[in-house]
């Protein structure tokens, strides 16, 4: 679940900088106002993510895939060119994306049981 509300807050936070974009530094007032609003609902919806996953690679995921997602469009759009370092570099972001979470779950699966501080006072 966690990683879907991530999804979102990366949604909102790509709309909100295509807003930002069609706002002109805030000149025009409609595009403004989405951005706010989407940059309000993107911290809304990490925050709420970050409460099943690990900040490190909520953060790398989260800035990774939105990056990403904008080049994306942008080449889609034809606002952006591709090339060939392009797609590789973003290859690369989604591919160190997906390893993230395996990097995580190996660490848990070989590190130590974790001491309780009681246990320790015990034995000292």
């Amino acid at each position: 679940m966690s990683w879907l509300v991530l999804v979102v807050a990366i949604a909102c936070d790509v709309a909100a900088t295509y807003a930002l974009a069609a706002s002109h530094g805030f000149r025009n007032l409609v595009p403004s106002v989405l951005a706010v609003l989407g940059f309000l609902l993107t911290t809304y919806f990490f925050g709420v993510a970050l409460t099943g996953l690990g900040p490190s690679v909520s953060y790398a995921a989260f800035g990774a895939l939105g990056t990403a997602s904008v080049a994306v469009i942008g080449i889609a759009l034809g606002t952006e060119h591709a090339n060939w370092l392009k797609t590789g570099s973003l290859t690369l972001i989604i591919i160190g994306v997906l390893l993230l979470p395996l990097a995580d779950h190996r660490d848990k699966s070989t590190a130590p049981p974790p001491t309780h501080s009681s246990e320790r006072t015990a034995r000292s």
